[in-house]
């Protein structure tokens, strides 16, 4: 048997890309930006509260109670500026204030505000665990 097989490929490929990119960005921005905010609140809050609380709880636990009473006048504005008359309990606000309470309690609470807040709260509690 005579087999005979001839096989010729031949492949020119030629590939050639021209690419050009140009790109020209040109940005401006002008911004003006004039606020002018006048926030004045007078307020005048008086409240006297007076809780008195009895509980006798036994038990393997661990009882944390944290009353906070605030009464005062919250007044929140937001703008360009920075916002006056801020009165949060158990946070962060930076404000100008003047917040003056006289009560028997504990809190976590940085208030400042532009605000005349009294207050008289009476807070007690006898627990026995």
């Amino acid at each position: 048997s005579t087999s005979r097989s001839r096989s010729t490929s031949s492949s020119n490929s030629t590939s050639r890309s021209n690419s050009t990119s140009r790109s020209k960005s040109t940005s401006r921005s002008n911004s003006t930006s004039r606020s002018k905010s006048t926030s004045r609140s007078n307020s005048t809050s008086r409240s006297n509260s007076t809780s008195r609380s009895n509980s006798t709880s036994r038990s393997n636990s661990t009882s944390r109670s944290n009353s906070t009473s605030s009464s005062n006048s919250t007044s929140r504005s937001k703008s360009t500026s920075s916002s006056n008359s801020t009165s949060r309990s158990n946070s962060t606000s930076r404000s100008n204030s003047t917040s003056r309470s006289n009560s028997t309690s504990r809190s976590n609470s940085t208030s400042r505000s532009n605000s005349t807040s009294r207050s008289n709260s009476t807070s007690r509690s006898n627990s026995i665990l």
